[in-house]
C-alpha cells in the first residue's frame, strides 16, 4: 500500500514527524566514528566514569541507551517511509522501547549531585544483573559472576558514600518517566502509557489510538468493528518519543562538556 502522509496526517503532525525523522536519521550514522563525542577530562561525566570504572562506567550505560532509543525510533520511521507499511500495534512497541531507553539515559545524568548519579548508575547496573540472572541462573558460572558483580557494586557504593542496601530494588520506570515529564515539561509519561497499552494489546489504548469502521449490528446485537492504524495518533506519540530522545542527548552533551565550575577553577560536585 502506498502511504500518502499528506492525506493520512494533519499538517502539524506531519511537519513534526518529518523533522523528528531528520533528527533520528542524523544521529544514526551508517559509519559511526570512534570518539565522535569525546568526554572532556574536566567534565562531570569524566569524573562520574572514574567513580564507576569497572564493569560499566556511566558514560557507557548512557551511550548504549541513547543508541538503543535512536535505533528503535529509526525502526519506526523506516517502517513507514521506506517499507511503506504501517501497523495498528507494532510501531508502538518500538516507540515504547525508544521512550524507555531515552528516559533512563536522561535520568542517569540528570541529578546535579555526583553521588546521586553514581547511585542511579549502580541501580541500573544491578537491575541488569538481576535480569541477567533470570536467564543464566542455571549456568555453572552464574554464582561466580553474580558474586563478582555484587562485590564491585558494593565497593563502588562504599567509595562514594552510598548505602548499598538502597541499590537492591533497581529503579522504577514509572518513577523515572514521572520525573522526566515533570522536570522537562513534556508529555513523555502519557506517551509511554499509551505506547505500553498498545504494546500489550489493551482495549482502551486500541480504541483511543486506532481508526475504526463500524459495521451493521447482527442478530445478536454485536457490532463488527474494523480497526486500522491512525497515523495522526501514531505521529503524535512518535513526536513525544523523539523529544525524549533529544532530551537524553542534550543531557549527555551537557555532562561531557567542561563545567562552569571547572572553568572557574572550582571542584566538581
Amino acid at each position: 500500500m502506498a502511504l500518502r502522509l499528506d492525506e493520512l496526517m494533519t499538517e502539524s503532525v506531519r511537519t513534526n514527524f518529518h523533522h523528528d525523522v531528520q533528527v533520528v536519521n542524523g544521529l544514526l550514522s551508517d559509519d559511526p566514528q570512534l570518539g565522535q563525542w569525546p568526554i572532556h577530562p574536566d567534565s562531570a561525566l569524566a569524573k562520574d566514569d572514574l567513580a564507576t570504572a569497572g564493569y560499566e562506567p556511566i558514560s557507557h550505560q548512557v551511550i548504549r541507551l541513547v543508541h538503543a532509543s535512536t535505533d528503535f525510533l529509526h525502526g519506526v520511521s523506516s517502517m513507514i517511509l521506506e517499507a511503506k507499511s504501517v501497523h495498528t500495534y507494532a510501531e508502538y512497541a518500538m516507540i515504547r522501547g525508544g521512550i524507555e531507553c531515552a528516559a533512563v539515559a536522561w535520568w542517569l545524568l540528570e541529578p546535579p549531585s555526583q553521588r546521586e548519579r553514581v547511585s542511579r548508575s549502580l541501580r541500573v547496573f544491578w537491575a541488569d544483573t538481576k535480569d541477567m540472572g533470570l536467564v543464566y541462573q542455571d549456568a555453572s558460572s552464574w554464582r561466580r559472576t553474580k558474586r563478582q558483580r555484587l562485590e564491585w557494586r558494593n565497593a563502588v557504593a562504599l567509595a562514594n558514600g552510598i548505602d548499598s542496601g538502597t541499590l537492591d530494588g533497581g529503579y522504577n520506570m514509572t518513577s523515572v518517566l514521572t520525573t522526566m515529564s515533570t522536570k522537562m515539561g513534556s508529555g513523555v509519561l502519557t506517551a509511554w502509557r499509551v505506547a505500553s497499552g498498545m504494546t500489550h494489546g489493551r482495549s482502551w489504548a486500541m480504541l483511543a489510538m486506532s481508526a475504526q469502521e463500524f459495521g451493521v449490528a447482527g442478530d445478536d446485537n454485536t457490532i463488527p468493528v474494523r480497526i486500522s492504524a491512525d497515523l495522526d495518533s501514531l505521529g503524535m506519540i512518535f513526536h513525544n518519543a523523539a523529544v525524549a530522545m533529544q532530551d537524553a542527548y542534550s543531557m549527555f552533551h551537557r555532562r561531557r562538556a567542561p563545567t562552569q565550575r571547572t572553568a572557574l577553577g572550582l571542584p566538581l560536585q
